[in-house]
């Protein structure tokens, strides 16, 4: 049986094998769905145009800094560090 050699892409962003995407895709999504509910949770106390604005700035912050993450050297040697210190 051969090893497989094709791991393909996600979204044509990353390769699937991108260790440093798959680990910080989890709290990313955490983040967000984490402001998904308080969003919810407190509709009837704030505007409906702070809260999507809220979610804008979110998008606006957290995916450039979340590819910048991704793509360079930085998001490798923050796991390093994580998995030297709890390893």
């Amino acid at each position: 049986m051969t090893d497989r050699t094709d791991y393909g892409f996600s979204f044509n962003q990353f390769y699937a094998k991108n260790e440093v995407a798959n680990r910080s895709a989890l709290p990313l999504g955490l983040v967000f769905n984490g402001y998904a509910i308080f969003a919810v949770l407190s509709a009837e106390q704030f505007a409906t145009v702070y809260l999507v604005g809220g979610f804008f700035v979110l998008l606006l912050l957290l995916i450039p800094i979340w590819l910048l993450f991704v793509r360079t050297r930085l998001g490798k040697w923050v796991y390093r560090i994580y998995d030297f210190i709890n390893g």
